[in-house]
């Protein structure tokens, strides 16, 4: 899913691995120096481990999880460290039925029913041979009934899954929903969380547009600090 930062990429897929009944693993690809989080490290290293696809499919519960490569563009590799290596053999069917974990090499496990979700910003920075086993899906700026619905979805997903969720009222008003398409999916769920807890100060059950605003604390004349 190639779009621009904040689009909604990782959003999306938390919504499909729920649709889909099945689990999702995010690997972190930016963070990755090499390709132990996904392949493991080598055996012969004292602190050897499991990479998180061995883990996903040897201690999970579904052959099927969905494998989840973050910023895969964002990947650097250098002298012998290349956090993508195991790419070239896990994007090919055939080859990743046999797929070895460097940490425990001596035992096959099949993967070639993983399915493999990458995001990037930039395709030009992927290794060409990478891209020619992928299918690259172009995600545009949300608009209009896509943003509504995504918006509703991040609400939703607040009420059934924060503690304090069953507090407030199933739905979203109007204005409120309007406000909230302005902005992109990463910043909705940060002004949500905000919003709730603001909205919990003044006791009512439901989200006030006043309520979405940055500098609504301020209105409050509230300040912490410290005493010398």
């Amino acid at each position: 899913m190639l779009g621009e930062p904040g689009v909604g990429k990782t959003e999306f897929m938390l919504t499909l691995a729920n649709d889909l009944n099945t689990t999702l693993e995010i690997i972190d690809i930016s963070t990755s120096q090499s390709g132990a989080s996904l392949s493991g490290s080598d055996n012969y290293w004292s602190n050897t481990k499991t990479g998180m696809l061995f883990n996903a499919l040897i201690f999970g519960e579904l052959a099927n999880p969905i494998l989840l490569l973050d910023e895969i563009d964002k990947g650097r590799s250098d002298d012998g460290y290349d956090p993508l290596a195991a790419l070239h053999q896990l994007l090919e069917q055939r080859q990743a039925k046999e797929f070895c974990d460097l940490s425990v090499p001596e035992i096959k496990i099949d993967a070639s029913h993983v399915l493999w979700i990458a995001t990037a910003n930039n395709i030009e920075l992927i290794e060409s041979q990478i891209v020619d086993r992928i299918t690259v899906f172009n995600i545009s700026v949300l608009f209009g009934l896509t943003s509504t619905v995504i918006v509703n979805n991040l609400y939703q997903r607040f009420i059934e899954q924060n503690p304090a969720g069953y507090y407030f009222e199933k739905l979203l008003n109007a204005d409120v929903l309007d406000q909230l398409c302005e902005y992109h999916p990463s910043e909705v769920r940060k002004i949500l969380e905000l919003a709730f807890g603001l909205a919990a100060c003044e006791q009512p059950n439901y989200l006030m547009p006043q309520d979405l605003h940055h500098d609504s604390q301020n209105k409050r004349n509230k300040v912490i600090g410290f005493i010398n």
